[in-house]
């Protein structure tokens, strides 16, 4: 997979992009998709690895709902906005704990597969 400009180049000032691969990444292409974006004024977030988000400068942090991790210690690295997303009001306090700035609560509509079914992404 290669980095395309196409897709980036479509999308509005307001948008923020959030870099979720969770295998197999490539640091270089990271950098250049960063960089894109701060040339086309958007957003980029880094999911579920503060690291690696501190490392390339990133404009935030995205927690998933999954991510169970006490951060709080690490925020302090990034000092940049970090996002959350939760499924209940039990996981809100605890994105909360984590130190995210805002929080997504998601499923609000019934949907047809169970909670702890994986999702598959289209390729």
């Amino acid at each position: 997979k290669r980095f395309c400009k196409t897709n980036i180049d479509k999308q509005k000032k307001e948008t923020v992009l959030i870099y979720r691969n969770y295998s197999d990444f490539n640091l270089n292409e990271i950098i250049k998709i960063k960089n894109y974006c701060n040339l086309k004024k958007i957003k980029f977030l880094i999911a579920n690895n503060i690291k690696l988000a501190h490392k390339i400068k990133a404009d935030g942090f995205y927690i998933s709902a999954w991510n169970k991790k006490p951060l709080h210690v690490m925020n302090k690295l990034l000092k940049r906005n970090i996002i959350g997303s939760c499924h209940n009001y039990k996981d809100c306090n605890f994105k909360i704990k984590q130190g995210c700035s805002l929080i997504i609560l998601s499923r609000l509509f019934q949907t047809n597969y169970k909670a702890n079914q994986h999702i598959r992404h289209p390729k």
